[in-house]
């Protein structure tokens, strides 16, 4: 543990800048310096470090590698009259007023060049003189950079974690591939991880997904909502989406991300299109996860109130453009205060992406995960009318008419909600099921990325997995489709039974299935018989119409819950082995089925797949 004697504060100042926006960066002698994620030695602690030190405290979106370093040692006491100082103050007096302005940091400040490959030990071997400034950082003369927030509260948001730089490193995954399908294969199957870069860093096995980037960009849709069952890889590919479009906000981190994209299909395929959309969008990323204990509206406002302030606070480096309106720091303040303001939390994505396009000058990509989870919720625990109005409020005000701010959308979701929930109205929206062709390969795992997934963990029961796991069929039956976690589950624990019909989400099901009718258990008996049914389904699933226990309303929540699979002719049928196991625990907890009707049902389950 490090003591105040142990500590060296070295005094910073940007050149142009005003003396009071010195800023200091304390260094251990003994335990060196963390950086990003990674702990320097004080021994092997170089002034290379120290430019991404600089980058991290100083508020500018600098390129460490274009910084220059001087060391001098300037007094700023005000009893001291030191001629430097006095040149430094006119310097930035002129910069304020762009008034052009030189200054020989050798000749008229006494510096001396810090190279990169010095280390900070022997330059500062004593404690540098109190209440001096000791490093000049010259700014790079080709590219200026942007200052970030500082608001006229002393340290507003001082507390508020900005992105560090961050090191690139290399992949540790080798890459496998078989057809149409590269598998970067690791040690581990990544298990209840859903970030792309985390399951990429971590050097787990990972299906390479990235040509959803380019499906997404030259989607017609301005809004493109993916429907599919739950576990079918929806976060992973929208964490990856987030990693690929997103302007860094340490900028030294557009290296670190491009090596998460080393040597995958849309580095690869589409190179041009790399370099044209690779770190260049600012993007409004919201998962509506985590709602399961919201009991009340109330529970939800509160919840949803977090997420909007922890959204703010990723992007709080646009404050200082937003400062200058009193109206929009006003509404900046109360969002990210994490309290709910009636028209002002509805409005707090609309908002934001104004922001970011005046910060950036670039319109935005919004990315939505679990769109239509708080409208389950809400559902279940009887707000729903609340949850749908004040959401179609703040998707709308997002969404809609805001094609100013707005470049594209990708929303991911279990239910087709859209037209019926909070997405209604929505024109610009295009909503894409299992049987659609877009994005058919691009969400679960194909035959081929599932083959060479067993190879790479030698697991020779491929017969055996597409019995429990094959039968999804997706792009109206052209392709077969796994699901990922079960597959994963199967490779870590080598075991073959039911592994995603554990993972929770048929509360609604189940209470439809309490009641459903006579013409439904004989379609059901049917499906058990390893046949296809021949039902509508609806385009959209109307909450208001649940209560009904219409036949329809069933089947469709079936279908897009992953219960049932559509083939080439749009007929229904139960998808393989896995999905007859939960059918079966429904029977067997039935007591609105006609025991006769449910005893036939089992027989068939029994003799057709041997449960």
């Amino acid at each position: 543990m490090s003591n105040f004697n142990d500590i060296m504060i070295i005094f910073c100042l940007v050149l142009g800048d005003s003396i009071d926006d010195r800023f200091t960066i304390n260094i251990s002698r003994t335990e060196g310096k963390k950086i990003g994620h990674e702990k320097i030695s004080s021994e092997i602690l170089n002034f290379d470090h120290f430019k991404k030190l600089v980058c991290e405290y100083s508020g500018y979106t600098f390129k460490a590698n274009k910084l220059r370093l001087w060391k001098v040692s300037i007094s700023t006491k005000l009893e001291d009259k030191d001629d430097k100082l006095t040149k430094l103050q006119k310097l930035a007096q002129d910069v304020q007023i762009n008034v052009h302005a030189e200054i020989d940091i050798k000749k008229q400040l006494g510096g001396v060049p810090l190279n990169p490959d010095d280390y900070i030990k022997d330059i500062f071997a004593e404690d540098p003189p109190d209440k001096h400034i000791h490093i000049i950082i010259e700014k790079p003369a080709e590219e200026p950079p942007l200052k970030r927030a500082r608001t006229e509260e002393e340290g507003k948001y001082s507390q508020i974690k900005e992105e560090p730089p961050l090191t690139p490193s290399p992949k540790k995954q080798k890459i496998m591939t078989h057809g149409t399908a590269t598998l970067f294969a690791g040690e581990n199957i990544p298990i209840g991880l859903d970030s792309f870069k985390e399951i990429v860093n971590r050097g787990s096995t990972i299906v390479d997904k990235t040509l959803l980037v380019a499906d997404f960009i030259e989607c017609n849709a301005v809004v493109s909502l993916v429907v599919r069952p739950r576990r079918f890889g929806k976060t992973i590919n929208l964490t990856m989406l987030r990693d690929f479009f997103s302007i860094p906000i340490h900028p030294d981190n557009e290296d670190y991300r491009r090596e998460l994209f080393v040597d995958t299909k849309i580095m690869k395929e589409r190179p041009n299109l790399f370099d044209d959309y690779f770190c260049k969008y600012p993007v409004i990323f919201l998962s509506l996860k985590g709602y399961e204990n919201c009991k009340a509206w109330s529970n939800m406002q509160a919840r949803l109130c977090q997420q909007l302030a922890t959204l703010y606070e990723v992007h709080q480096y646009v404050y200082y453009k937003v400062s200058h309106s009193t109206l929009s720091k006003s509404r900046f303040d109360s969002i990210i205060s994490g309290k709910f303001e009636d028209g002002v939390t509805e409005s707090a994505l609309f908002y934001l992406s104004k922001f970011l396009n005046d910060f950036h000058k670039k319109k935005c990509i919004v990315l939505i995960d679990e769109y239509d989870h708080p409208l389950d919720i809400a559902y279940r625990y009887g707000y729903y009318e609340e949850a749908r109005g004040f959401f179609a409020s703040l998707f709308g005000a997002l969404l809609k008419s805001n094609d100013e701010n707005l470049e594209k959308a990708l929303l991911v979701g279990v239910s087709r909600v859209a037209k019926s929930g909070y997405l209604s109205g929505l024109n610009n929206m295009q909503v894409f099921p299992m049987h659609d062709q877009e994005y058919a390969d691009k969400f679960g795992f194909t035959e081929e990325e599932v083959f060479v997934i067993l190879q790479h963990y030698n697991k020779s029961r491929v017969e055996e997995v597409k019995d429990w796991y094959d039968g999804y069929m997706a792009s109206n039956g052209r392709i077969h489709l796994y699901n990922p976690w079960s597959i994963n589950k199967f490779i870590s624990t080598n075991n073959l039974e039911a592994h995603w019909v554990d993972t929770g989400g048929t509360t609604i099901i189940k209470k439809l299935l309490w009641h459903s009718s006579e013409d439904f258990r004989s379609k059901t008996a049917i499906l058990l018989q390893k046949d296809t049914i021949s039902v509508d389904i609806m385009r959209d699933t109307d909450y208001n119409l649940l209560t009904q226990c219409a036949n329809d309303v069933l089947w469709t929540l079936l279908y897009y819950g992953g219960y049932l699979t559509m083939n080439d002719k749009g007929h229904l049928y139960i998808p393989n082995r896995e999905v007859f196991t939960e059918w079966k625990g429904w029977l067997n907890n039935r007591i609105s089925f006609n025991p006769d009707t449910m005893l036939e049902m089992l027989l068939h389950l029994r003799r057709n797949f041997q449960l």
